[in-house]
């Protein structure tokens, strides 16, 4: 609903059939503040703090001699070190020195115009103190390297097109078997052909099917199992990537598509991508940078190993996906098998078990690839953590503390252990509410419903001695001991209370714990009623012309009913 709440003078458009019916006759209040039910937790049965405070802006203006279009090379962001904002978490040289394409090494097709002459450069490895580049990964192994992902829009096709097959194929695969299940057990009647499998099979048709729907129901029970942990640590309020205060459709087409991705083995760098490529990190090295007039990110990881582990999540998925697929082509070579001693040749059978024996192998090879891996990267996070805890404190640095947590975090994850006893003590303090993250008010400045008193607009205000305690009041414009005005009251939030719009009564702004761009940042925040302490005094300037916007409003109310559905109201806020 539109509501004259602000009290700058500017003029707006204002919806006549949304005016709000109820109004505060006392003109030295504002108007009834409209009661916010949602979303709230079902946990906490609190609200988001609304309207919400910006507490940082970056803004990305670049020099106007540098076109959009330009093909010289450009960073637009690039992520910085924990706790040392002037060291970015690669170097520079890294994108002087960083190709898009690479030859094949040892390929005969050198020439132009070859299929093979230039390669797409999807991941590279690069070393954080000089900057060079190895193209070659698992080559160089050395502290000083690391291993990164080149996101570019050939990268982003190709693995799409090659997820999206993938998962084509294995549909069509468990088809194919299911209809092998149904001839095996399903009466034949006139089939010759399938007449012919089920005395083949013999007394092993329901022994095979009962287990091969075993190892379905198997992978889709996993695939629940994979998908609820991955929900409950995207919902966690350290992350919150998934939106959870939503309706039930939307919740559960969610989880839907997180079940078919586990159960598919669909890549995490595709499903999670949002994730990927936001700029906002702990500890990864990002990039988003231009080059030759090509737009790509930069993502880093600890090692190869780290991302083959985190792009294949469904691990323990993979086994039964692998002794199913391993147990219809085992039943497949022995129809084949039987056929042959029976003197019999089936032409179909032999190819089926042609095709599959490759794919077996494959399979069972890169499961033990990625189990390599694994056992790799379980020893690398273990040092990871080791190296915080085995040094003084005194010598803890930013950076190490949160390399620990987010390896602490990792191996929770991926393989379901606590790191160690004593990384509890360097985590964070948990949130007020495990559920949701919003932080509790401190008892006495809640109300279950609206204060019976509003605080006045232009009525000055100071700081309260624990407004600390109030989630985002510590990074407002105004310093303790320093006076403010009230512009302006918010909606009452549930289980939050009140908000007001403050600025400073003398223009000065508290600077210390907010970091925009070039200090680019406005006089206004928003602050919860108890981290406020109301003083007496009252700016009459502001007071006034409450009173005008309130009784203009009234005014206006009275209006034909012919008038135009918007019309200006002079004075009158924004929302």
């Amino acid at each position: 609903a539109y509501c004259p709440r602000i009290v700058a003078p500017h003029a707006c458009s204002v919806n006549r059939a949304s005016l709000p019916t109820v109004m505060k006759e006392e003109s030295e209040q504002m108007l009834q503040p409209i009661m916010r039910t949602g979303p709230e937790c079902k946990l906490c049965k609190r609200g988001w703090r609304w309207p919400r405070n910006i507490s940082y802006t970056n803004l990305s203006t670049p020099p106007a001699r540098i076109k959009p279009a330009t093909q010289s090379t450009v960073i637009a962001q690039i992520a910085t070190t924990p706790g040392d904002s002037s060291k970015p978490t690669m170097d520079a040289g890294v994108f002087r020195k960083l190709e898009f394409t690479k030859p094949l090494a040892g390929s005969c097709c050198t020439s132009e115009g070859k299929v093979f002459t230039h390669r797409l450069v999807e991941d590279f490895e690069y070393d954080i103190n000089t900057g060079d580049i190895f193209y070659d990964v698992g080559t160089e192994r050395s502290s000083h390297v690391q291993y990164a992902r080149l996101v570019t829009l050939n990268s982003w096709y190709n693995q799409l097109f090659t997820s999206t097959v993938l998962t084509v194929l294995m549909v069509m695969d468990l088809y194919a078997n299911l209809d092998m299940c149904m001839d095996l057990v399903v009466p034949a009647g006139s089939d010759i052909l399938m007449k012919d499998l089920q005395e083949t099979a013999g007394v092993l048709s329901w022994p095979f099917v009962i287990g091969w729907g075993t190892m379905v129901l198997i992978q889709v029970v996993l695939s629940l199992k994979i998908a609820l942990q991955d929900w409950k640590h995207k919902t966690h309020p350290r992350v919150g990537d998934i939106i959870t205060h939503i309706g039930l459709f939307d919740r559960t087409y969610t989880f839907v598509a997180m079940v078919f991705f586990a159960f598919f083995d669909i890549d995490a760098s595709l499903t999670d991508m949002p994730i990927r490529l936001h700029p906002w990190k702990a500890v990864q090295p990002y990039c988003a940078f231009k080059a030759d007039g090509h737009r790509a990110y930069v993502v880093g990881y600890e090692s190869s190993e780290m991302f083959r582990v985190e792009n294949h999540e469904a691990f323990r998925k993979m086994v039964f996906q692998l002794l199913m697929n391993t147990l219809v082509f085992a039943m497949k070579c022995f129809l084949t098998v039987r056929k042959l001693m029976r003197g019999e040749i089936s032409f179909y059978l032999i190819q089926s078990c042609t095709i599959s024996l490759p794919s077996v192998c494959f399979a069972w090879y890169r499961w033990v690839c990625l189990w390599r891996d694994r056992q790799t990267l379980h020893q690398n996070l273990l040092k990871t953590i080791g190296k915080l805890e085995s040094a003084p404190v005194e010598e803890r640095t930013e950076d190490m503390r949160f390399r620990a947590e987010s390896a602490s975090r990792t191996m929770d994850r991926l393989f379901l252990t606590r790191a160690t006893s004593g990384m509890a003590a360097l985590k964070a303090a948990s949130p007020n509410c495990l559920r949701c993250g919003r932080d509790s008010v401190p008892e006495g400045h809640v109300f279950p419903t609206p204060p019976g008193v509003l605080p006045k607009v232009g009525q000055q205000v100071q700081l309260s001695t624990d407004f600390k305690h109030f989630h985002d009041a510590k990074y407002g414009v105004l310093s303790l001991g320093q006076k403010g005005v009230i512009l302006r009251t918010g909606p009452f939030v549930n289980g939050m209370g009140m908000r007001c719009l403050v600025r400073p009564q003398d223009g000065k702004i508290d600077t210390s714990s907010r970091c925009d761009l070039d200090g680019k940042i406005d006089n206004l925040w928003w602050y919860d009623l108890g981290a406020l302490e109301l003083l007496d005094s009252v700016d009459s300037e502001l007071l006034s012309i409450s009173r005008q916007q309130t009784s203009a409003f009234e005014d206006l109310k009275d209006l034909r009913q012919d008038s135009p559905e918007t019309f200006s109201l002079p004075g009158a806020p924004d929302v």
